[in-house]
């Protein structure tokens, strides 16, 4: 029901909150970055031209919450949150491809989907190329 994924996903939350804020409160920060910009992407942002976006927050996150979860917590270099960024963008346009038919069919519009086939299949060769 929904109810039920409602309560899972509040609990899944929660518990990925007190993990994360074991951690410290940059890291706690900075995967709540990350978990957000995939909600916010779930939560409808897939379906607008803004489709990339979440993916280019959360890729450039990672390498700090990655740098921020070890024992001498520190923010990422700059160049590797923007290649995370850059790669990010490549990731979005690559895993939309196989499914651009089936997604119109859902209404779901993103940015691949408003660009087409080739210049989607061409910005994640770019995005991956510039990473």
């Amino acid at each position: 029901t929904v109810g039920l994924v409602r309560a899972a996903a509040l609990v899944t939350v929660v518990a990925c909150g007190a993990a994360s804020a074991a951690l410290g409160p940059a890291f706690l920060l900075a995967h709540g970055v990350l978990v957000g910009a995939g909600w916010a992407y779930n939560a409808g942002l897939k379906r607008t031209a803004a489709s990339v976006v979440p993916f280019v927050v959360a890729f450039g996150t990672l390498p700090s919450v990655v740098a921020l979860g070890g024992p001498d917590p520190v923010p990422a270099a700059a160049w590797a949150m923007a290649t995370g960024a850059v790669l990010g963008v490549s990731i979005h346009f690559t895993n939309v491809l196989p499914d651009l038919e089936d997604d119109a069919r859902t209404g779901v519009r993103g940015l691949p989907h408003r660009l087409g086939r080739v210049p989607s299949g061409l910005v994640a060769f770019g995005a991956l190329a510039l990473g």
